[in-house]
């Protein structure tokens, strides 16, 4: 998916292939944020939420947003990570973005 040249956003949004190159990036990339489309098999999905988990609980968090249809891969609130139901789509990007822009601004 590609964001569309015309939303007119002040952010700087990077797409990965896959999660992992993603996590590998995080640790010479700090972004504000990360959303995370987690497509993969339930128990991947586990071990990418616990990798993030980690990665959160050293310095600075990261708000996180990952997109599951794994109602219950959360057992309870994890600081910092918000769990929506998925797939990830140009159109919820785009309203996601608008709603953290104008809370930026406020």
């Amino acid at each position: 998916m590609l964001a569309s040249a015309d939303w007119q956003f002040a952010v700087d949004v990077t797409f990965f292939d896959s999660v992992t190159e993603g996590l590998l990036e995080l640790s010479s990339k700090r972004p504000d944020m990360l959303v995370v489309e987690m497509s993969m098999p339930r128990t991947q999905q586990e071990k990418t939420l616990q990798a993030l988990e980690n990665f959160n609980s050293r310095g600075r968090p990261i708000s996180m947003v990952l997109l599951s249809n794994e109602k219950d891969l959360m057992n309870g609130a994890v600081s910092g990570i918000q769990l929506v139901k998925g797939p990830l789509s140009e159109s919820w990007l785009h309203a996601y973005l608008t709603g953290v822009a104008a809370t930026c601004r406020s």
